[in-house]
């Protein structure tokens, strides 16, 4: 009876022994396939900057290990969010959306703000590659997205990439419709920048139609902002002003009158561009 007695008492301590050492296997496993805190805070560094300073996000994203992070978790999906987005804000042009993908299928069934993020810039991508229909989708997704959280700002960007989008196949008029709504939609945030943004799309559209009268009373609305507050950070490299010099003289010299009141304008468009220097210059407005 003794012996049977220490026999299970012998069983039952192999047996804690044997958990206690898979629970510690376990534990050790998790350690490793975790993600260090450390690239945890850059990535929350990064994200905190982005929208300011994305070349600094771009540099904090970069020295990141991708090995470092664990395989399908939510650090991978926000860090291939977060380095696609700070390539776009930093001008460059991407076409492969293998990256951004990952935070798609990861952020996909949640429906959240990284979700319309994610949708919208594999829209972008697939914009840059000419993959036109794909990035319907994924912008059309995003706004659907978007529309269900009341997002104003990610209704306005989703509405603006459709617009985009049918612009690059020379659709004016139903861009002209999509930039219109996505200037409404600016306009519900605080962030002016976009609203600017979504005027200078506006008045763009309406010279791709030649409605150059509608077109003047869009930059009116332009000139009066640019007489309050220095414009240079509100418009984007891609939105040159290739064309204008063709327009009818009113409009060229508002163009132009918008860029004399802006350093960081003149610099950014009117530099490398000898017929719009020309054309300032015969405007009066150069200095």
């Amino acid at each position: 009876m003794a012996f049977l007695t220490i026999l299970n008492h012998i069983t039952y301590s192999a047996m804690i022994r044997t958990r206690l050492i898979l629970l510690l296997l376990c534990a050790l496993l998790y350690a490793c396939s975790s993600t260090p805190p450390e690239v945890i805070q850059s990535l929350e560094q990064a994200e905190s900057v982005i929208d300011e300073h994305p070349d600094s996000a771009l540099s904090i994203l970069d020295a990141i290990e991708p090995s470092t992070l664990r395989h399908n978790s939510k650090e991978q999906a926000i860090y291939a969010l977060l380095l696609t987005q700070a390539r776009e804000k930093c001008h460059i042009i991407q076409t492969d959306d293998s990256l951004i993908s990952l935070a798609v299928n990861y952020f996909i069934p949640q429906k959240s703000s990284h979700t319309i993020q994610s949708l919208y810039y594999r829209g972008i991508l697939n914009l840059n590659d000419k993959k036109y229909e794909s990035a319907m989708l994924d912008f059309l997704q995003a706004n659907d997205i978007a529309q269900q959280t009341d997002n104003h700002f990610w209704k306005g960007m989703s509405l603006r990439g459709i617009g985009d989008t049918y612009s690059n196949i020379s659709n004016f008029k139903v861009a002209l419709d999509y930039y219109i709504k996505a200037y409404n939609e600016f306009t519900q945030t605080n962030r002016d920048a976009y609203s600017t943004y979504g005027l200078y799309d506006i008045a763009s559209t309406y010279f791709n139609l030649a409605d150059y009268q509608s077109c003047n009373s869009i930059l009116d609305s332009l000139i009066i902002q640019s007489e309050k507050k220095d414009l240079g950070h509100s418009f984007k490299t891609q939105y040159t002003l290739k064309g204008t010099v063709h327009c009818e003289c009113t409009t060229t010299i508002k163009l132009l009158t918008i860029i004399a009141k802006s350093p960081t304008l003149k610099k950014m468009y009117l530099l490398p561009n000898i017929s719009l220097i020309m054309a300032l210059q015969f405007s009066g407005l150069a200095i």
